[in-house]
């Protein structure tokens, strides 16, 4: 009996934790949206060529019966994936050893109202943050409340050390929004600083789609790929996921 007692309360404190885990909000609404990936291979799509093509699709995605609105990510949230990079405040200069890291997403124009991830402040990306415009960045409220605290980030400026040209091509990015935080490794982990840049100004050859349906989101895995096969009839989509089966897979072991 007091085995068996003993066995009841651990489950039921696991069972707890659990449920506990399964109410934490991710920072995003995961029902209702469909994700695939592609692979833009470098010899094919140049960068130009690569924000084009998603010039191209996203309008398309948008004309899906029961899409609600359609975009890019890399990495996406829960997928495992991970972009790291340290970089540099205007007017705070440190040694090299010393800067501070940021997680870094390329995204299209319309992927925070996709996901439905809040701006907290400024303005989203729009088409206009292609290549040869301003460079600028979006971070999120932890990087905010970290690295400016008091502060309006909005307006400063910082230089992330990534960028399709190369080491030591790095811009300086004026920040033009602040976001809602994300849970982008699993909803154990704590809120971290992430920054976003548009994909007209960071080309990454793997991206994943995602589109928020009106309806069940399983059902757009086929059209999805039909339309990017309408622009490239050799390019596959893969790994065809709801973004609620990417926030299911990081509990499965605690369930």
């Amino acid at each position: 009996m007091a085995l068996a007692l003993i066995l009841l309360v651990s489950a039921g404190l696991l069972i707890r934790s659990l449920i506990r885990l399964q109410s934490v909000n991710p920072g995003f609404d995961p029902h209702n949206v469909m994700t695939a990936s592609l692979d833009l291979p470098d010899a094919k799509y140049s960068d130009p060529k690569k924000a084009e093509f998603f010039r191209e699709l996203t309008p398309l995605l948008n004309a899906l019966p029961g899409v609600q609105s359609a975009a890019a990510v890399f990495p996406l949230p829960m997928s495992g994936d991970e972009i790291r990079t340290s970089f540099q405040i205007e007017g705070r200069p440190v040694a090299k050893s010393d800067e501070p890291h940021t997680s870094i997403r390329g995204v299209t124009p319309n992927y925070f109202g996709t996901m439905r991830i809040p701006l907290l402040q400024g303005r989203d990306f729009t088409e206009r943050d292609e290549a040869k415009a301003t460079p600028v960045i979006i971070v999120n409220q932890a990087f905010a409340q970290q690295f400016f605290p008091g502060e309006n980030p909005v307006g400063k400026h910082i230089q992330a050390g990534i960028s399709n040209g190369g080491p030591g091509t790095a811009p300086m990015r004026e920040i033009v929004g602040v976001v809602g935080n994300v849970k982008f490794e699993d909803l154990t982990t704590e809120f971290s600083p992430e920054s976003y840049i548009p994909y007209g100004q960071l080309q990454f050859g793997s991206v994943t789609i995602v589109a928020r349906s009106a309806i069940d989101p399983q059902g757009l895995a086929k059209p999805i790929a039909s339309v990017v096969q309408s622009i490239d009839k050799d390019l596959p989509t893969y790994a065809p996921k709801t973004v609620e089966q990417y926030l299911n897979g990081t509990i499965a072991v605690p369930r």
